[in-house]
């Protein structure tokens, strides 16, 4: 259906209050704009009705007016840290007239740190931009401390030269300890928002100037206490009173707090009607003639709006005209009179409110309402709805913080909202506990067809995730492919990917290729989900293992660039595509590509991406760091890789590391590193025995076998090494392995050169036409170095032809031209880039502290935001592994006229 606005969560909270009519201009609070200009940050506490928002208003027109471009923000409690930073792409977006999502701030990470994906490629846009860009968050004290301590803190603290933040809030914000914002700072407190005399004079002449003396002006700006909203109701209870000798002292002689005697007055004068009317849409957050009509069941509600907007100042009208909302004073006020009301009046209310949100299809507003109506079955009912809704445009990092949100006992007893809940947590970190969740529910009797389906796809699904594929055919058994429940049940995709990652793990990669169409597809027109996405990855990991990197590589380059396009460089859509893509090109012997692709999203395919594309983008890193001759940082990958490995329960990837561990040993001629290394391949043995993962038995035995095969070479033992790779053979082609297959083939021709038969050079003649015939341009260099020897004796015979051989390079040599060094710009902040450099430079945390001036607390707190970046676990690792992606060369001139502490 058509909803009256298009991403209505986003547009409100961009759009700022008009200014009011009938305000002030506050020239002395005009110039100090002057200076806050030359500030980084601005802040302004005062309780409610200080004038907070129309001061921040005055500075936007200011700023407007001298070319900069103003963003705004008014913040809610609902602003978790994903939502958050939606908001201020949005709303930085819709300051700037670009219609089109910013796709720096994905939507579709679903991690736990997520808050601050796209944070930096936001503020590098902001960079880009020619003039003076300017944030105002207006109520920022409703904000989580979550989105203040991850989100504002990071914007604040990385800002580029040309931003400035302005903050509006009722009571201080708590601002973490180890990032505290000392300097640079106005701040703007309750005596300078306090109406001067000369100030109160001004409104009251406007508002009332035939009915007040100035010596009655004076009385009520002393009674008020300068608080501006108690003197504008003052004036308008007076303007709308009947004219008396004695109209001014009847409001300020009367009793209790300001903020109760000024509204009770102003109440007390609107006709009875209309004040009916406030006091019933007092429960909406937005106000809409629309809206309220269906609420209050009242025709007459667009004239009801108008008739307030025009004599009272309870309003904050929108830029857009169609939507307002009362001033949260006026708002309290108004519910005190709501509470009043009749209880199945007030639920009635709600329940119309929650119907027109859901027709609008915002299910989480229809959810609150729904709850305040007491009808708990509905609004869970609803969240599910919203929750869904996410998943289905592929929202997880939304999903996951409305999920947090949500009371657990009221996901525990529905079902509906058990199964979407295991369903995001089924593509995340936290798979296991969707499979338990979705397996406990297959099992609850009451389950419909339709729910004991979508429990079998989930638990399907979090199989995969899990490393588990094994599960998959049983669990989808009872709904085979093209069946009336399958097709439609709008899951078809996800059905036909999670059979796709069986079949590939069960040696049938034909059928992955052929069953593609149905979950995937090669028209990218629109935004591509994560299921199509899915589905290509398949593919090409079917082409990656059958030995045909070039096919994967062609697969895997237009789905890449359109994702990144669409979702964003570090989506998980483009992190999982980059992670194979990037394993394909290095076969290739296109390194510098490769590590292009993976530099920037390591973390993010580590935290969101399957098993196999984070084994790809490990190993391939691993690779990398010794074709720069580190191998220590190779073995710090593969450790890592191991260490995700053991969290996640993932054994297949423990193996992969080991064996690529050992190769490095091997290669390197390290036969005491060899013997734990084997060991530990021989304890994983039982991990495989299991029914969940006795699928991966034949590529434990195969992979064990390459194994040890290499470290018999390194041992010179080649009657072991022989047994090994023949048993490795036989494997690979039953397994249709053609990846491990050339390997063990240019292996055997090795080990048969080792012990001069003369054989040698025509089998690896063989491996190295087939490695041809499928773009594999490492074969040797990632093989053995004997076989780029005996490579370069081949080519000098005439044993095999030349024309059959690929051209022999040198161990390490490039194919492609010289090494770029990789841009920071949208990775990390020019902040970041500093504090990099420092520390590659004084080598500790204190010394990169005094380095820069910087307290050694936020330096030590950037630098978790750059291990979160690189997924690595210490600061030397930070630099080791920046310096892996070339970005210290682009890091190091930042620092270069930065002077060290006491020069």
């Amino acid at each position: 259906m058509q909803t009256i606005l298009p991403e209505p969560e986003f547009i409100l909270k961009a759009t700022p209050p008009r200014l009011p009519r009938m305000v002030v201009r506050r020239e002395r609070l005009i110039r100090r704009w002057e200076a806050i200009r030359i500030e980084r940050f601005a802040v302004v506490t005062a309780p409610d009705g200080y004038g907070k928002s129309t001061l921040l208003l005055q500075w936007r027109r200011a700023w407007l007016e001298h070319g900069a471009l103003v963003a705004w923000i008014t913040a809610d409690g609902r602003d978790h840290p994903v939502r958050f930073s939606l908001a201020l792409a949005h709303a930085l977006r819709q300051a700037a007239g670009r219609s089109r999502a910013d796709a720096q701030v994905s939507r579709h990470a679903n991690r736990a740190d997520a808050q601050t994906e796209g944070l930096t490629g936001l503020l590098a846009g902001i960079a880009r931009e020619r003039g003076e860009v300017v944030l105002m968050i207006d109520a920022a004290e409703r904000l989580p401390e979550s989105s203040v301590c991850d989100v504002l803190a990071y914007i604040v603290h990385n800002a580029p030269p040309n931003l400035r933040v302005v903050l509006a809030a009722t009571t201080p914000l708590a601002w973490p300890e180890q990032a505290r914002i000392d300097e640079g700072v106005s701040a703007f407190g309750i005596d300078d928002l306090r109406l001067s005399p000369e100030e109160a004079a001004a409104i009251l002449m406007r508002r009332a100037r035939d009915r007040i003396d100035p010596e009655d002006g004076q009385r009520l700006h002393r009674a008020t206490e300068g608080w501006p909203l108690g003197l504008q109701l003052a004036a308008s209870a007076i303007e709308q009173a009947t004219p008396s000798p004695r109209l001014v002292e009847s409001v300020v002689w009367l009793r209790g707090s300001a903020e109760r005697r000024y509204f009770d007055i102003l109440l007390a004068k609107l006709p009875a009607d209309l004040l009916g009317f406030l006091s019933r849409i007092a429960i909406l957050d937005h106000l809409h003639a629309d809206l309220c009509a269906v609420v209050t069941d009242d025709p007459a509600a667009t004239a009801h709006l108008a008739r307030a907007l025009l004599d009272t100042p309870l309003w904050m009208v929108g830029q857009t005209k169609q939507w307002s909302c009362l001033h949260p004073l006026a708002r309290r006020a108004l519910l005190d009179r709501f509470a009043r009301l009749p209880v199945r009046e007030c639920q009635h209310l709600h329940r119309r409110a929650s119907a027109w949100y859901a027709r609008q299809e915002r299910y989480l507003d229809a959810a609150r309402h729904a709850d305040d109506a007491g009808d708990a079955r509905q609004a869970r009912a609803l969240r599910a709805q919203a929750l869904w809704q996410m998943c289905a445009a592929g929202r997880l990092a939304e999903a996951h913080e409305a999920l947090a949100t949500m009371p657990a006992a009221d996901t525990a007893r529905d079902p509906d909202l058990r199964l979407v809940a295991s369903w995001i947590c089924a593509c995340s970190e936290h798979h296991m506990q969707a499979l338990v969740d979705a397996q406990a529910l297959l099992a609850d009797p009451g389950l419909d067809e339709r729910g004991s389906y979508a429990a079998s796809l989930v638990a399907a699904a979090a199989a995969g995730y899990a490393d588990r594929p094994g599960l998959i055919p049983r669990l989808l058994a009872p709904w085979p492919e093209g069946s009336p429940m399958v097709e439609g049940s709008g899951h078809a995709a996800t059905h036909a990917n999670c059979l796709a990652m069986h079949a590939l793990h069960a040696g049938r990669a034909a059928y992955v290729r052929e069953n593609e169409p149905r979950s995937s597809t090669s028209n990218y027109r629109y935004s591509p989900t994560l299921g199509r996405a899915f589905g290509r990855m398949m593919v090409a990991l079917s082409h990656l293992w059958e030995g045909y990197p070039d096919r994967a590589e062609a697969v895997m380059r237009p789905a890449m660039l359109q994702a990144e396009q669409t979702e964003g460089r570090r989506s998980p859509v483009a992190g999982m595509l980059a992670a194979v893509g990037a394993a394909a090109l290095l076969e290739r012997n296109q390194p510098d590509a490769a590590l292009a692709q993976l530099a920037s999203r390591m973390d993010v395919i580590v935290a969101t991406a399957i098993p196999d594309a984070i084994l790809c983008a490990r190993r391939t890193l691993a690779r990398l760091a010794v074709l720069k001759n580190d191998e220590a940082q190779a073995l710090r990958i593969l450790d890592e890789l191991r260490e995700t490995a053991r969290e996640r329960d993932w054994p297949r990837l423990d193996l992969h590391a080991l064996a690529e561990q050992i190769r490095i040993h091997a290669l390197a001629g390290r036969e005491a590193a060899l013997v734990p290394l084997e060991g530990e391949i021989d304890a994983l043995a039982p991990a495989f025995a299991g029914k969940d993962r006795e699928l991966f038995r034949p590529l434990y035995n195969l992979t064990t076998a390459i194994a040890k095969a290499q470290a018999a070479l390194a041992r010179t033992d080649h009657g072991m090494a022989e047994r090994h790779l023949l048993t490795a053979d036989a494997l690979a082609v039953e397994m249709g392995r053609g990846c491990d297959l050339l390997v063990v083939r240019v292996l055997r021709a090795v080990a048969a050169h080792q012990r001069g038969a003369p054989f040698a050079l025509r089998l690896l003649g063989e491996a190295l036409s087939l490695g041809k015939l499928g773009g594999n341009r490492r074969l040797l260099l990632d093989s053995h170095p004997l076989a780029v020897q005996m490579a370069s004796q081949l080519r000098s015979t005439t044993m095999t032809g030349n024309r059959a051989l690929p051209r022999v390079v040198a161990m390490g040599e490039h194919v492609e031209p010289g090494h770029t060094p990789a841009s920071t710009e949208g990775f990390f902040t020019p902040v970041e880039v500093r504090v990099l450099a420092a520390l590659d430079r004084e080598h500790s945390i204190v010394a990169a502290a005094a380095m820069l001036r910087l307290d050694a607390a936020l330096v030590r707190w950037h630098v978790e935001h750059l291990r979160a970046k690189l997924a690595v676990g210490t600061a030397d690792a930070v630099v080791a592994r920046a310096r892996l992606f070339g970005l210290l060369e682009t890091a190091r001139p930042a620092v270069a006229a930065v002077p060290a502490a006491g020069r």
